[in-house]
This record gives C-alpha cells, sequence and structure tokens, in this order.
C-alpha cells in the first residue's frame, strides 16, 4: 500500500505483547468531518464542559450563600451571648463567669473567622465563573 505506515504498539508489562498495525492515509468521509452531526466538534465539547462547570460553580456558590446566611444568624447570637456573659463576668467578679465568657468569645471568633473563610471562598468561586464565562466560545 501507497503512504503505509508500519506501528508497534508494546502492551502491558514487559515482557510486551507486540500489536502490529499496518496504517494507511485515507480521505476522510464527508460524514466523519467535524461538524458533519454525528462527531462532536472541539467547540462542542469545550463549550459543554465549560457550561458543566458552571453549573457546578454555580451549585457551589449558591450552597455557601445559603451557609454565610446561616453563620451569620449563628455569630449574631454568639456575640449576643458573650456579651451578656461579659457583663456577667464583670458583675459577678468571679473566675468562673469569667472563663465562661471567654469560651463564649472563643466560639465566637472561631465563628467570625468561618465567616472570613467562607466569604473567601465566595469571592474565588466568583472569579472562576467569570473566567469561565469569559472562556465561553461565541455562538
Amino acid at each position: 500500500m501507497p503512504g503505509a505506515v508500519e506501528i508497534v504498539i508494546p502492551v502491558g508489562d514487559p515482557p510486551f505483547v507486540v500489536h502490529v498495525a499496518i496504517v494507511s492515509p485515507r480521505p476522510v468521509e464527508e460524514s466523519h468531518r467535524p461538524g458533519a452531526g454525528n462527531l462532536p466538534t472541539l467547540t462542542a465539547v469545550g463549550k459543554r464542559l465549560i457550561e458543566r462547570r458552571l453549573r457546578q460553580t454555580s451549585a457551589r456558590l449558591r450552597t455557601l450563600r445559603e451557609e454565610l446566611r446561616v453563620i451569620d444568624d449563628q455569630l449574631a447570637h454568639l456575640a449576643d451571648d458573650a456579651g451578656d456573659l461579659q457583663i456577667r463576668a464583670m458583675v459577678a467578679d468571679s473566675p468562673g463567669a469569667g472563663a465562661d465568657y471567654r469560651r463564649a468569645q472563643e466560639h465566637a471568633d472561631a465563628m467570625s473567622a468561618h465567616r472570613e473563610h467562607v466569604l473567601a471562598t465566595i469571592a474565588e468561586l466568583e472569579r472562576r465563573q467569570d473566567r469561565l464565562l469569559d472562556a465561553m466560545p461565541e455562538r
């Protein structure tokens, strides 16, 4: 065959099983050309991948925004509790009341740090979403 090429394909670990294929160039049938309908084009595959990533990012953003609403509600209660315990610690002037206040304040601080982490994650996901939208191929 003119233009035929022999390809040796080693398979597995040594000792290899060798498969030999003789490949000859031939014209691609019209029905198998990209965009002919039965094979997806690179643009279509890339678009589907971007759309899937956009859906995943959007779902994650919705989840994090809901979590942020819950965190804000909990943080408000924790801060109120810590404030009440601080006043009790000052009025009671006992070591136990001071320890209760410190524990409540530590909980409020931990929730505040978690809130900051969630906000940073939301900002990163929004940047990723913007990059994905920019990468979306034009129609």
